[in-house]
């Protein structure tokens, strides 16, 4: 990959998570629901007049799920998942920055995360997903859930996971 092309490939996978989401919110009627945040990549804080995460909805059908989630979208050539295990790496820096901003704005958050040639992995707090019935992984103490994103968004209905995810533990 030649210098620069990182921000490019982020970017188009940004776009393409958030088509998916789109489409799994409109039952696969639209892919046009969630936009690139302005400034993705940039740092977010409380001061700034941007939105945590790399995707915002840009259509009234995803404000319900936006209202709740921040999304932050990374494409690495490699996971190093025993180092995200060891709570080490750039996958675990990722879980740690969402997490933050997500409690600065007190809403849920979504990592997603993909590896070249591997299937996409949603991460997500316990308290998003802790109702749903779905083949999962605990992680961290049960604090952190793993999926497959093209499962969860398969067999997870919209209505369902927006009506059940519980509002952020402040304190």
């Amino acid at each position: 990959m030649k210098a620069g092309q990182g921000k490019i490939k982020g970017g188009g996978y940004e776009r393409e998570v958030g088509a998916k989401i789109s489409l799994w919110i409109t039952n696969g009627e639209r892919k046009d629901l969630l936009c690139r945040t302005v400034l993705s990549g940039g740092q977010f804080t409380m001061s700034s007049t941007g939105n945590a995460g790399d995707l915002m909805a840009q259509h009234a059908l995803a404000f319900p799920f936006c209202s709740k989630v921040v999304i932050e979208c990374k494409f690495w050539k490699n996971l190093e998942l025993i180092r995200f295990l060891n709570t080490e790496g750039e996958l675990f820096k990722a879980l740690m920055k969402v997490q933050k901003e997500a409690a600065k704005v007190r809403k849920n958050w979504w990592l997603v995360v993909k590896q070249n040639h591997q299937p996409e992995l949603l991460f997500m707090p316990d308290n998003c997903s802790q109702t749903l019935l779905l083949y999962k992984h605990a992680l961290f103490n049960g604090t952190v859930y793993m999926y497959k994103l093209n499962e969860f968004l398969r067999v997870v209905p919209y209505e369902d996971y927006v009506r059940l995810t519980t509002t952020v533990k402040v304190g």
